[in-house]
């Protein structure tokens, strides 16, 4: 589908985002071609072709509709989306103005802009562009809401629930295809009424644990003297517990949630306790930085470190009270491990359609004195609220993920945002990866639904 997105002359600002939004709101193969409204008579290459038309002020937000209805058209004053053949004689903006009009429908795609219609799924015109533009910086493009506005929106990423944190098995697998190290898996269970004694009894040490839950919840270290009853009752209705959150609601769809039994990774010690852990924050294919967390020297505490195992003060982002009283030591495996994680950011990128949406992403690891294993993606730290932000972690948290858009609204160069090109091999290569969990989805879609 071929779209004509006409541009104002009035302000360029406005045209530089109504392209981020229109080239990001969406997975497409649709064709976006930017005209201004006088240039309309050069349009031979798209002559009788099936084309959407958008008028200079209006725009979607990453909540809009798809437009994909034939012979129609909304109006809002003088403004309009149509569908439309364009034809030999369809050559001005008047003339294309009277087709639409015979289509014209009354329930509305379009609204005039109000900020509490901001993730409603409408497009909007905009008439005031300079307080709009105000709103976009200040209140639209913020970490909160743009982690609000993703999770509002994930129905249309699907590849997202492949790197999510509460679908451990598929991501297991992903990274395990890409050759990085994962806990060794000893069982997996459909209903915690299948872990008997004598399965029990025959499982090394191991830790116990539902594959759709995060933040250690229900999670069971299997001892020797661990009796199967206590294992039945502390994971009844686990499938109930935490169902709702993020995109619990969509993974379920593809993926019902399970009970693993898996390898446990050490501290860093070497004591059979909380493993230690480094979650590497990669904005645009760069690691801003990484959590280091040693919970047998804090609940709650970390310490933030630079790509360069250089310590960050907490306070950069964070809140100071939150650093660990624990000297880190650079792991032997540090350059290898930075290796997995653009390794794993380059398929996520790739999976996402190199949208705004798959520019951001936690990895976690577990680490031991001499290895590391992955542990899980986060693709909504705290709830993708930011809770434990200061304000400067905010404002830098969301200008590594979308510099472009800042670019934009500072009128700077619009398109000044990291892009990465793939050789054809390595193309190919992620493709087979993603294809393999796409057959994956499709069996398991199919036995849900028969």
């Amino acid at each position: 589908m071929d779209y004509i997105i006409l541009l104002s002359r009035e302000n360029e600002i406005f045209n530089n985002i109504k392209k981020w939004f229109i080239n990001n709101y969406e997975k497409s193969k649709n064709r976006y071609h930017y005209y201004y409204e006088n240039e309309l008579i050069n349009l031979d290459l798209i002559r009788n072709k099936s084309i959407y038309i958008v008028s200079p002020k209006i725009i979607p937000l990453l909540s809009s509709l798809s437009l994909n209805v034939k012979n129609f058209s909304y109006f809002i004053g003088k403004d309009f989306i149509g569908n439309i053949e364009l034809k030999e004689d369809s050559n001005s903006v008047d003339k294309i103005i009277g087709i639409l009009r015979k289509y014209e429908k009354n329930n509305n795609i379009i609204y005039k802009f109000k900020r509490e219609m901001v993730n409603k799924r409408r497009w909007f015109y905009v008439e005031d562009i300079r307080n709009f533009l105000d709103y976009l910086e200040k209140e639209y493009f913020t970490w909160s809401k743009m982690n609000y506005i993703k999770l509002l929106n994930v129905e249309k990423y699907k590849n997202i629930i492949f790197f999510d944190g509460k679908n451990k098995l598929v991501s297991k697998k992903i990274v395990e295809e890409l050759g990085i190290n994962v806990p060794k898996i000893y069982g997996i269970y459909d209903s915690e009424n299948e872990i008997t004694q004598e399965i029990l009894s025959k499982l090394p040490f191991c830790v116990i644990k539902p594959t759709h839950l995060d933040g250690s919840k229900l999670v069971i270290k299997k001892k020797s003297d661990t009796t199967s009853e206590y294992v039945r009752k502390k994971l009844r209705g686990f499938r109930n517990v935490g169902i709702k959150k993020e995109i619990l609601p969509l993974i379920i769809r593809y993926f019902e949630p399970k009970i693993i039994a898996e390898e446990f990774i050490p501290n860093i010690s070497g004591k059979n306790d909380y493993p230690c852990e480094f979650k590497f924050y990669i904005f645009n294919r760069k690691i801003l930085f990484f959590l280091a967390i040693n919970r047998l020297k804090s609940e709650n505490g970390f310490d933030f470190f630079n790509e360069n195992f250089e310590k960050i003060p907490n306070n950069k982002y964070s809140y100071s009270s939150t650093h660990l009283n624990f000297k880190w030591e650079k792991p032997i495996f540090f350059e290898k491990i930075k290796e997995d994680v653009l390794k794993i950011y380059d398929l996520f990128f790739f999976a996402l359609n190199k949208l705004y949406v798959g520019r951001f992403i936690r990895i976690d690891f577990f680490i031991t004195k001499d290895k590391y294993y992955f542990g899980e993606f986060s693709l909504f730290p705290n709830g993708g609220k930011g809770n434990n932000l200061n304000n400067n972690g905010s404002k830098l948290f969301i200008k590594a993920w979308i510099p472009e858009v800042f670019n934009i609204l500072h009128n700077e160069t619009p398109d000044s945002y990291p892009t990465f090109n793939y050789d054809q091999n390595y193309n190919e290569y992620m493709k087979n990866i993603i294809s393999n969990v796409y057959t994956q989805v499709t069996q398991t879609e199919k036995k849900n639904k028969y």
